[in-house]
């Protein structure tokens, strides 16, 4: 398939295109499909695919020159070169979004980067710990702050912007107010993306132990302060906490884990406990119990089995009482 050009006085490389929708993204003149704008983990994400994997291999090329063929050679070297199916298929997305506001600004005709021939992530579930592992990765940190940062992770499910945002106020009570999340590419707070991200999260009594010894040591527990303050009073360096936790988890024989794995060993925990499926969706902040179903329904092994059970008490209670 030929990208044919439409207007002849273009002479745009994927590289000019790519930056231009960066650019876009950024100071919202592109936005998603549906007119929502672009989250700057989003942008952050496409930045680092296309200048670490797409602008090497074909970014001087023109735009109105790259074929389907062009766009799956770049897909079978990033395979040839180990890298990830998730990593590829984050790759080509954002050549996918290029190619088509290209077609619609009349630059190409047709979108090359579609029917292509990607690996497949099917199977592959992230890592998550056991009880006893979440309670010893937390254990063998040295530093109340840290215990606190990842107990939230892995008891209370937080992605890391929200966990990075969080007040006092909002770990006061008995549950954990998710409100906001913190975006590290824009250095601001934003609001959840769906009105499910706002939600709250029970606080079991493990957790509220480590939040507790982290506030005996924190110099501002003021109600609007943040939980995980810099000297400056601004969310911490998360990159920081990583290193210094990877550290004390090797040197303790531990294998390292990051805050998005946390999250999903929190998932796990939570049905292990028979939390039902719809209370963990709600939990999480996923938008869909779909998604939750489709992320978590292997945690479930003995739903059908249980909900068997319940249902042929049910239906014989019913026909004993009707006699």
């Amino acid at each position: 398939m030929r990208t044919h050009r439409i207007d002849n006085t273009i002479n745009l490389t994927v590289r000019d295109a790519g930056e231009r929708l960066l650019a876009g993204m950024q100071d919202g003149s592109i936005a998603k499909r549906g007119g929502a704008p672009y989250a700057g983990s989003v942008i952050t994400s496409y930045e680092s695919s296309l200048r670490a994997h797409v602008y090497p291999l074909i970014g001087g090329r023109r735009i109105d020159d790259i074929r389907r063929r062009d766009i799956q050679a770049v897909v079978d070297h990033l395979k040839s070169q180990g890298l990830t199916p998730s990593t590829i298929n984050n790759t080509i997305t954002p050549l996918r979004v290029i190619f088509r506001h290209a077609v619609r600004r009349g630059e190409i005709s047709e979108n090359p980067a579609t029917d292509l021939e990607l690996p497949s992530n099917h199977g592959k579930r992230d890592r998550v710990a056991n009880r006893d592992e979440a309670r010893r990765l937390i254990a063998v940190l040295p530093y109340p702050s840290d215990r606190a940062y990842w107990g939230i992770a892995f008891y209370g499910g937080l992605r890391l912007g929200e966990i990075l945002a969080l007040r006092w106020s909002d770990v006061a009570g008995d549950a954990i107010r998710v409100e906001r999340s913190w975006c590290g590419k824009t250095r601001r707070f934003k609001n959840p993306k769906t009105a499910s991200g706002v939600r709250e999260v029970p606080m079991i009594p493990q957790l509220r132990e480590l939040l507790d010894a982290h506030a005996r040591e924190s110099p501002d527990v003021e109600l609007e302060a943040l939980v995980f303050a810099s000297s400056a009073g601004t969310p911490i360096n998360a990159s920081r906490v990583a290193r210094r936790s990877e550290r004390a988890w090797r040197a303790a024989g531990l294998p390292t884990f990051t805050p998005h794995e946390a999250r999903h060993t929190c998932a796990s925990i939570f049905a292990a406990a028979g939390v039902p499926l719809a209370d963990l969706s709600r939990f999480m902040g996923h938008s869909s119990i779909t998604i939750t179903a489709d992320r978590y329904r292997h945690m479930y092994p003995e739903a059908r089995e249980n909900a068997a059970k319940l249902v042929a008490a049910y239906v014989s209670e019913d026909s004993a009482a009707s006699m």
